[in-house]
């Protein structure tokens, strides 16, 4: 069973051998020339952006929470109503740059992400790679701006649910700590359905009615 300190997350980030679908070629044979072996596995949640070679989902556990993976459930993004679905259910979504330079995907399936993100307020993280040269990273926030613009936007305007530039371990650790400490406080700030629920069952047994909204009310309204 998941602890109060348990967050969902959604990494979205290249597999090993998706290298060969970035775009521009430029970009490609900059990036590909340039990472480290290691940088992929088979699965997403293998994503290893940083020198320690530690997955990305090892460091939400580094924070001292327990990352539960929805990764996997995102079965088809060239399915925009099913990528939407699922993003929403994420408490964090942790985002591999040079995904947004994937080939083999329509423009509309980004556009579809960033309004996604963006309309739920879900949590976000860009981290930068390792090994990464300096002139490619100009080229890479431009990607980042071109596809998630208004993700982007407003994290400019200073959300505490988001963060872009992250280039190494500490700037990560310090960046998921922040976010997942928001997380947390929005989630005791809503009410759980389960808990108002079972609220509602209790005061309707003492002969409260729920006339509008949730407010009881006991005795008959004259």
């Amino acid at each position: 069973m998941p602890s109060e300190r348990s967050v969902t997350v959604c990494v979205i980030a290249l597999k090993h051998g998706q290298q060969a679908d970035i775009a521009p070629d430029a970009l490609r044979k900059a990036v590909t020339s340039s990472l480290p072996f290691g940088v992929y596995g088979p699965a997403p949640d293998d994503w290893s952006p940083f020198a320690d070679g530690k997955s990305i989902l090892s460091y939400v556990k580094d924070a001292g929470y327990e990352a539960v993976s929805r990764t996997s459930l995102v079965r088809d993004w060239t399915d925009g109503a099913h990528v939407s679905e699922e993003i929403k259910k994420a408490d964090l979504l942790l985002i591999d740059p040079l995904f947004l330079a994937r080939s083999d995907l329509r423009s509309d399936v980004f556009a579809r992400l960033d309004a996604t993100i963006h309309a739920s307020e879900r949590a976000f993280c860009l981290a930068r790679h390792r090994g990464i040269p300096a002139e490619i990273y100009e080229q890479m926030d431009t990607l980042c701006r071109a596809k998630l613009p208004s993700c982007l936007n407003w994290y400019s305007k200073g959300s505490d649910d988001s963060e872009f530039r992250v280039e190494d371990v500490e700037r990560l650790e310090v960046a998921l700590r922040r976010l997942l400490r928001c997380l947390l406080r929005r989630r005791d700030e809503s009410p759980h359905p389960g808990n108002l629920a079972a609220s509602q069952a209790i005061l309707s047994a003492l002969g409260a009615q729920f006339t509008g909204g949730n407010i009881p009310v006991f005795g008959s309204r004259q």
